[in-house]
Protein backbone atom coordinates (compact mmCIF):
# COMPACT_ATOMS: atom_id res chain seq x y z
CA UNK A 1 0.00 0.00 0.00
CA UNK A 2 1.07 3.23 -1.07
CA UNK A 3 1.78 5.65 2.14
CA UNK A 4 -0.82 8.75 2.34
CA UNK A 5 1.02 11.87 3.64
CA UNK A 6 -2.21 13.63 4.02
CA UNK A 7 -4.29 10.59 5.06
CA UNK A 8 -6.80 10.80 2.76
CA UNK A 9 -8.97 7.91 1.65
CA UNK A 10 -8.00 6.72 -1.46
CA UNK A 11 -11.71 5.19 -2.74
CA UNK A 12 -13.40 9.14 -2.42
CA UNK A 13 -16.24 9.08 -4.82
CA UNK A 14 -16.72 13.15 -5.12
CA UNK A 15 -15.37 16.26 -5.06
CA UNK A 16 -14.93 18.33 -2.37
CA UNK A 17 -16.76 22.17 -2.06
CA UNK A 18 -12.86 23.41 -1.91
CA UNK A 19 -12.43 21.58 -4.95
CA UNK A 20 -15.67 22.95 -6.87
CA UNK A 21 -14.62 26.66 -5.68
CA UNK A 22 -10.96 26.42 -6.83
CA UNK A 23 -12.55 25.04 -9.86
CA UNK A 24 -15.13 27.71 -10.44
CA UNK A 25 -12.27 30.33 -10.08
CA UNK A 26 -10.21 29.09 -12.41
CA UNK A 27 -13.13 28.73 -15.00
CA UNK A 28 -14.34 32.76 -14.00
CA UNK A 29 -10.58 33.45 -14.36
CA UNK A 30 -10.27 32.09 -17.44
CA UNK A 31 -14.06 33.82 -18.98
CA UNK A 32 -12.38 37.50 -17.74
CA UNK A 33 -9.19 36.79 -19.70
CA UNK A 34 -10.76 35.39 -22.92
CA UNK A 35 -14.12 37.07 -23.24
CA UNK A 36 -12.93 40.86 -24.12
CA UNK A 37 -10.19 39.24 -26.06
CA UNK A 38 -13.04 37.96 -28.60
CA UNK A 39 -14.89 41.06 -28.47
CA UNK A 40 -12.05 42.70 -29.49
CA UNK A 41 -11.05 40.28 -32.43
CA UNK A 42 -15.00 40.46 -33.41
CA UNK A 43 -14.61 44.46 -33.52
CA UNK A 44 -11.38 44.26 -35.83
CA UNK A 45 -13.33 41.58 -38.17
CA UNK A 46 -16.40 44.07 -38.28
CA UNK A 47 -13.52 47.04 -39.12
CA UNK A 48 -12.43 45.27 -41.66
CA UNK A 49 -15.13 44.09 -43.58
CA UNK A 50 -16.46 47.28 -43.43
CA UNK A 51 -13.39 48.49 -45.05
CA UNK A 52 -13.41 46.18 -47.87
CA UNK A 53 -17.30 46.89 -48.63
CA UNK A 54 -16.41 50.72 -49.06
CA UNK A 55 -13.57 50.08 -51.06
CA UNK A 56 -15.40 48.02 -53.65
CA UNK A 57 -18.82 50.30 -53.67
CA UNK A 58 -15.65 52.60 -54.67
CA UNK A 59 -14.38 50.29 -57.83
CA UNK A 60 -18.11 49.98 -58.74
CA UNK A 61 -18.58 53.32 -59.19
CA UNK A 62 -15.26 53.72 -60.83
CA UNK A 63 -15.93 50.65 -63.12
CA UNK A 64 -19.82 52.09 -63.90
CA UNK A 65 -18.44 55.35 -64.77
CA UNK A 66 -15.73 53.90 -67.40
CA UNK A 67 -18.83 52.15 -68.79
CA UNK A 68 -20.88 55.31 -69.14
CA UNK A 69 -17.75 57.69 -69.83
CA UNK A 70 -15.08 55.55 -71.66
CA UNK A 71 -12.58 58.41 -72.47
CA UNK A 72 -11.59 59.00 -69.00
CA UNK A 73 -12.98 63.40 -68.63
CA UNK A 74 -13.74 63.93 -65.10
CA UNK A 75 -12.91 60.41 -63.70
CA UNK A 76 -10.25 62.48 -61.91
CA UNK A 77 -13.13 63.36 -59.38
CA UNK A 78 -13.68 59.75 -58.83
CA UNK A 79 -10.04 58.43 -58.45
CA UNK A 80 -9.13 60.46 -55.19
CA UNK A 81 -10.87 57.24 -53.85
CA UNK A 82 -8.89 57.13 -50.61
CA UNK A 83 -8.68 53.18 -49.20
CA UNK A 84 -6.19 54.12 -46.09
CA UNK A 85 -9.66 53.79 -43.06
CA UNK A 86 -6.94 53.26 -40.42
Amino acid sequence: MMFNIFNIKLNKKGFTLMELVVSTAIMGTLAAFSIPAMLETQQSANKSKTIDNINIIGSSIINKYMEVAPNGSGLSAIAVFNTDLS
